[in-house]
């Protein structure tokens, strides 16, 4: 019998484990055998909590009588940011932003339920001076854009 992924996010919404739970991605694989179950929360979320979160899952779904296997994570740091409470829970942080052939590196510095805003450094020519200089700037993204967004690791 295949997952019901509605039952799922329903089970989700009635986790009392973690308040401020949010789910990245569910999605079943290897024909419907393996229910994956990305998961966040607006304070960063733990391997235990990851740990209890698929047990109450794993529970669930035994009591229905799903025969599946079931992976819980978090989206992990390299991971694309694909929900807008990742971007909100990200403002002030340095991403990049992959869209087509373009690249930019900035700071997040809105979000809005359309999309987000892009703040960057630009070198530009300016009238009267030999070498190009850094002009702050800012983009608006839509989410239902086709662009890669990526936190920068390392130094900010």
């Amino acid at each position: 019998m295949r997952v019901d992924l509605s039952k799922v996010a329903t089970w989700l919404t009635e986790y009392q484990g973690l308040p401020d739970l949010f789910v990245v991605d569910m999605r079943l694989e290897d024909g419907g055998e393996t229910l994956v179950l990305e998961a966040d929360c607006d304070s960063n979320i733990s391997s235990d909590q990851c740990g209890a979160l698929s047990a109450y899952i794993s529970e669930k779904l035994d009591a229905e009588g799903y025969d599946v296997a079931l992976m819980v994570s978090s989206p992990g740091l390299t991971s694309p940011l694909r929900h807008i409470r990742q971007f909100q829970k990200n403002i002030g942080e340095t991403v990049i932003v992959k869209a087509g052939n373009e690249k930019w590196e900035g700071q997040i510095v809105a979000v809005s339920p359309e999309g987000f805003t892009l703040e960057f450094e630009h070198k530009e020519r300016q009238e009267g001076k030999k070498r190009p200089v850094l002009v702050r700037r800012s983009k608006e993204f839509l989410f239902s854009g086709t662009q890669d967004v990526t936190i920068k690791l390392g130094k900010r």
